[in-house]
């Protein structure tokens, strides 16, 4: 007659320690993810409004050359309004502003243009421009001169974007922003 013997049981688990240890890393790891969302959250909102503004100079270039004739985009208090006009406040784009075929060169939007599009921020951003207006001339060179745009949320300078359109029109992007600029001054 053959003895079986048992052969011992091995029991698997974790121990209180190792567990211990693995919540103390997930709620280290949760609390850095939490803390980054916002920031997240709004430089999404800031690369949006930087790839809309972007979007609508480049429209303004390319229906200038389509048409052979010149486009501005000006700044207005309400991009939205049935009647827009470029009324707004010199400098600051943050209500929105005009793409508009320019017939007569002055870069504001009179009675009988053409209105090509609209635009405006997602949300609470400062979009200050060292022009108020910008035109593109017939061969889609900036009629008014090199441009800079500073875009900043709440969060100032340090975690906005600055595009400067050159005499030819085409917009760069940037982090860095030009020596004594920001979201109120725009002379270099």
């Amino acid at each position: 007659m053959k003895i079986l013997l048992a052969k011992p049981c091995r029991h698997g688990g974790y121990t209180l320690t190792e567990m211990l240890i693995v919540i103390a890393i997930g709620a280290i790891l949760t609390g850095l993810a939490v803390s980054a969302f916002p920031n997240l959250s709004k430089n999404n909102h800031m690369i949006g409004d930087v790839n809309t503004l972007v979007g609508h100079v480049n429209l303004a270039r390319s229906e200038t050359i389509k048409r052979n004739l010149p486009t501005a985009l000006c700044q207005t208090d309400d991009s939205q309004a049935a009647t827009p006009d470029c009324d707004g406040i010199a400098a600051n784009w943050a209500n929105g502003w005009l793409v508009f075929v320019d017939d007569n060169g002055n870069q504001t939007f009179d009675a009988g243009e053409f209105l090509i599009t609209r635009g405006s921020p997602s949300g609470s951003i400062d979009i200050v421009v060292s022009h108020g207006e910008i035109g593109f001339a017939n061969d889609g060179f900036l009629a008014t001169g090199s441009t800079l745009f500073n875009l900043c949320d709440d969060r100032g300078i340090n975690h906005g974007r600055q595009m400067s359109l050159s005499i030819t029109g085409r917009p760069e992007i940037s982090k860095t922003f030009v020596a004594n600029t920001d979201c109120t001054d725009t002379s270099p």
